[in-house]
């Protein structure tokens, strides 16, 4: 995995980490649509997921290669 890679993974790591805190702010709740906050909370998750799975395949792969 090169630096380019993980740069690339920050910046939607980035936005799922800002969409979830959105989600969890009582304030937001009462501004933003619940058909929204539901989009933001599963656009979280799955970048979360997606990624996760991403860093675990690489690794996994990173230690056979040992």
């Amino acid at each position: 995995m090169d630096f380019v890679t993980v740069l690339l993974m920050c910046i939607p790591l980035y936005a799922a980490f800002r969409a979830f805190i959105i989600t969890r702010d009582p304030e937001a709740k009462k501004r933003i649509p619940k058909t929204t906050l539901k989009a933001l909370t599963f656009f979280a998750y799955f970048i979360f997921i997606v990624l996760g799975f991403f860093i675990i395949t690489e690794g996994i792969e990173y230690l056979s290669q040992l």
